[in-house]
């Protein structure tokens, strides 16, 4: 886990125990209060996993190509 990630889990850990506001975790994670509820919502669903991203060592659908790349940058 990264460091972001460790901040988000920790802030969003503390609203849930009652430690900090919505409106002060959304003012430290530099989000807004939906994305913070949005976050409360995945913690209680899914426990510390909703910090990781869901699609970790995948290849994105719309990546370029290397073969392609090397064509251009030629």
């Amino acid at each position: 886990m990264d460091l972001s990630a460790q901040l988000k889990l920790d802030i969003i850990t503390k609203v849930v125990e009652g430690e900090i506001t919505i409106n002060n975790a959304a003012k430290l994670l530099n989000r807004s209060r939906g994305t913070v509820e949005r976050y409360i919502s995945q913690y209680q669903a899914q426990g510390i996993k909703f910090v990781i991203h869901g699609n970790p060592g995948k290849i994105p659908v719309n990546k370029t190509s290397d073969e392609l790349k090397k064509q251009f940058n030629h």
